[in-house]
Parts: C-alpha cells; sequence; structure tokens
C-alpha cells in the first residue's frame, strides 16, 4: 500500500488583491497578470451581495482541527500502486454528527472504497462530494488550526471553509448520486415540458410539481439509491388523488382490483391519501419513457380520482 500524493493549484498567499479583467472568468493581480481560477473553484464577482448570501446559504457546520481534515483526505486517498489516481469516481465527506464524526470516502473504479474517520463536532448529518485536492489547499491557505466547514444541501451552492480570524474560501461542491444526474434529468423535463430549465420549480420536499388540473398535480421526485442494498437511484413520477382517506377494506379491494387492469403503474395507498405513481431506473431514463410515465400518470388520474370520490367520498 502507497501513499497518494495530492495535487492540487498552489494557493501561495492567504490573501490576492485583484480587479475585474474584460474576459469573461478572468481577474487581473496588482502586477499586471491576467490570473484564471481553478477549475471547481468559484469566482465571486465584486458587490455581488446575492451570490454571497447563496454562499452562506443554510448548511451543516462542522468544525474540525486542520490536521485531522488533512489526515482524513490523506488517509481516504491512500491507494494500491497499480491503481491510478484518474480511477477515483468520487471523494465523499461523510457527517454523522451524533458520534462526532467525519469520514472522507474514495470510491474507486476497480477497487474497493477507502476511508478515513476523524472527530469534528457538528450541527447535523450530511454527506458532500468534493474534488479533495482542492479542499486540501483550501484548508492549508487558510494557517489555522481549526477550520469551520459549511456543508450545503444543495450541490449547486458552495462549501465554505472558515476561520475564526476572517478567512474565507469557497468551494463548489461535486455532484455525487442522483444530484449528479439532476441537470441532465432537468434538461430532459425541461424539454418535455417545453420550458427552459432554468424556469423549472421545486417545491419544500425536492420534487417537481406539473398542474394536471385545477384539481391535481403530477410530482416527479429524484430518489436516492442504497448500493448496499442493491435498490439503484430512481425517478418516482406520481400524484395524489384523495387525501384523508382510510384504508377501509373495500377502498384497498378496489385499488387491488384497478391494479390488476393497470400496467406500468400502481394505485396505493399510504399515510391517509390514495396515489398513483410509476418509477423509472434513473441511470436509463430517457425523453421517450419520462414521457410515457407523465402520461401514463396523468391519464390514470384523470381516470381513477372522480371514481374515488363517486364511489368512496375521497377528494
Amino acid at each position: 500500500m502507497s501513499s497518494t500524493t495530492l495535487s492540487a493549484p498552489s494557493v501561495s498567499e492567504r490573501s490576492l488583491v485583484v480587479s475585474p479583467d474584460p474576459e469573461a472568468g478572468t481577474f487581473r493581480a496588482a502586477d499586471g497578470r491576467v490570473l484564471r481560477p481553478p477549475a471547481g473553484w468559484v469566482l465571486v464577482p465584486p458587490g455581488d451581495a446575492g451570490l454571497t448570501r447563496r454562499g452562506k446559504a443554510a448548511g451543516t457546520a462542522v468544525t474540525v482541527a486542520a490536521e485531522d481534515l488533512f489526515a482524513a483526505i490523506h488517509g481516504a486517498n491512500l491507494r494500491p500502486p497499480w491503481l491510478d489516481a484518474d480511477q477515483q469516481e468520487s471523494f465523499v465527506l461523510h457527517v454523522d454528527a451524533t458520534a462526532g464524526r467525519l469520514r472522507a470516502v474514495a470510491t474507486w473504479d476497480g477497487h474497493a472504497d477507502t476511508s478515513a474517520a476523524v472527530a469534528c463536532t457538528a450541527s447535523g448529518d450530511t454527506r458532500v462530494g468534493v474534488n479533495p485536492g482542492f479542499l486540501y489547499e483550501l484548508a492549508s491557505a487558510a494557517g489555522e488550526d481549526v477550520l469551520t466547514l459549511h456543508l450545503p444541501p444543495d450541490p449547486s451552492v458552495p462549501l465554505r471553509v472558515e476561520t475564526d480570524d476572517g478567512f474565507l474560501a469557497l468551494l463548489m461542491p461535486v455532484r455525487i448520486g442522483v444530484e449528479s444526474a439532476r441537470p441532465a434529468f432537468e434538461a430532459m423535463l425541461a424539454e418535455l415540458l417545453d420550458v427552459d430549465a432554468a424556469d423549472l420549480e421545486r417545491d419544500d420536499d425536492g420534487d417537481y410539481p406539473v398542474p394536471l388540473s385545477d384539481d391535481h398535480l403530477l410530482y416527479l421526485s429524484l430518489l436516492e439509491g442504497d448500493p448496499d442494498a442493491g435498490t439503484p437511484d430512481t425517478v418516482h413520477a406520481f400524484a395524489i388523488l384523495a387525501n384523508g382517506v382510510d384504508p377501509s377494506p373495500e377502498l384497498l379491494t378496489e385499488l387491488n382490483d384497478l391494479n390488476r387492469h393497470v400496467r406500468f403503474a400502481r394505485l396505493y395507498w399510504a399515510d391517509g391519501a390514495v396515489f398513483v405513481g410509476d418509477e423509472l431506473l434513473l441511470s436509463t431514463l430517457d425523453a421517450a419513457e419520462l414521457g410515457h410515465a407523465c402520461r401514463t400518470v396523468a391519464a390514470l388520474a384523470a381516470r381513477v380520482a372522480p371514481l374515488l370520490e363517486a364511489v368512496h367520498g375521497a377528494g
């Protein structure tokens, strides 16, 4: 077993005063050099209060000794000499607030995961994908013994590295799990709905609501799988047909009978409501399959909801 040397763009100065440059994505140093930030780093425009607030969005605060963070990153990157660094598929920080543990896990193509855990204090449980080399360099640039990492729940929000003396650095997380597929899914959904992807909205549960009628919505939800249990990442397309419904024998018999004649979807009762839904494999999803699922759920909602109201008084 040999250790991995982490390489990343050098951060040689604690702070660097720069000014905007006419070329997008670059800035100019005091000595006239035109500089470009490394891939994965965030260039915050001067005076952009909106992005600054976005960088401070609610997330999980993790306080950890700098040397422990270095040890976790280095330890998780240890690999056999025959395993190339470019075979690393992901690098994820897992935070267990109750146990007071920060665990770094590297996933490899052709090798078992490698990990290292250190002590920390945290405001909650979370996980976030990162570029380990960039995080190592930012933490090194802080030059302090204790660091506070603010890990965002949204991968489009920067991760923050802070110290008590005012050091602040931002680093964009790396999308992992279903989040790695979200941009492609949103592009597919936007094309299906004939809208711009930027105009798609998500509710408080993270689902995408699509109006079906005055009374019902179609929801699309990306569900994280569990590799240990052998369950894949999926897309759940569903509609709520009735709320406040008791699971009477008559209702359950009706739903069971309807399911005998339904293809590509199912009707079910859960938590006081009746649903119609379909689950799709995220990794192989295409526009045709997504469109078919949405049309199937919409058609069943239009047909079954009035039946439930007429026969069982549900609505």
